[in-house]
């Protein structure tokens, strides 16, 4: 085997042991978790693992969340909301505080241990928060991809057509110019008449969600018609402008 060979190998055992580490790192304190479960909460064996397996879980899961938020919030567009990244922390701070008072605090101050079981209660909690801070970070990130790609396409279709259009006239005498940009311009006042009809749905939608309810979130009226809420509030002053709606105290009133 030359040094080359050595060398992709020792490359890829590092690169597999860089993966696998990770995985790996919380089997110590999954192993004096589920001990502490057995020995101070008298837990069956099978009890104590299970829940070991829980926390280390949960902390993972806690830990991801909070990274995927923090990423999230670093390369999101100005438009578009943050992600609430202090919820995340909270919920990575609440596992480490678990973790310890089971590992450390009930060997320590073992009479503690009858408040343990209280700790065990708040993980269907946290797992609930941690799914919802999960599904809502994908919501986001998909309404981010799907107008990306809704404006790719737009573009795509204009040049498309404008390619096209120049192709079929390209032979055509130089009087037919006048020709090409009027289809040009025929083509722009489509998409222009789309856009128009598209914003209109939306405002008619956000109309209709506030008749219903007057008060509602704002961030539930932008899930409701699938939209951020930067777009919202930038509706609102459309319909605000237009005379549909009027902004009080009591939340939104819609003038007709």
């Amino acid at each position: 085997m030359d040094l080359k060979h050595i060398d992709e190998f020792e490359r890829t055992a590092v690169g597999l042991v860089t993966r696998l580490i990770p995985w790996l790192a919380p089997i110590p304190s999954a192993f004096l978790v589920g001990r502490a479960a057995i020995h101070y909460l008298d837990y069956p064996m099978s009890i104590g693992v299970i829940s070991a397996v829980i926390i280390e879980a949960l902390g993972l899961a806690a830990t991801s969340t909070a990274l995927d938020i923090y990423i999230y919030n670093q390369t999101r567009r100005k438009v578009d909301p943050p992600a609430p990244l202090f919820l995340a922390i909270v919920l990575v701070l609440a596992y480490l505080f678990i973790a310890t008072c089971l590992t450390i605090i009930v060997e320590v101050i073992p009479h503690l241990a009858v408040y343990a079981p209280v700790i065990f209660r708040s993980l269907s909690l946290a797992g609930a928060i941690i799914l919802a801070l999960q599904t809502m970070l994908s919501n986001r990130q998909k309404a981010i991809s799907d107008e990306k790609a809704e404006r790719k396409a737009e573009r795509q279709a204009v040049r498309t057509e404008q390619r096209q259009t120049t192709n079929a006239n390209i032979d055509r005498p130089v009087s037919n110019a006048m020709s090409i940009n009027a289809s040009i311009d025929n083509l722009t006042d489509k998409l222009q008449a789309g856009k128009k009809a598209k914003l209109d749905a939306r405002l008619d939608a956000l109309i209709e969600v506030f008749c219903k309810d007057p008060n509602i979130e704002i961030a539930e009226a932008a899930r409701r018609i699938q939209v951020s809420r930067q777009t919202v509030y930038s509706y609102l002053s459309i319909l605000e402008k237009a005379g549909r709606i009027k902004r009080g105290e009591n939340g939104i009133e819609v003038l007709g």
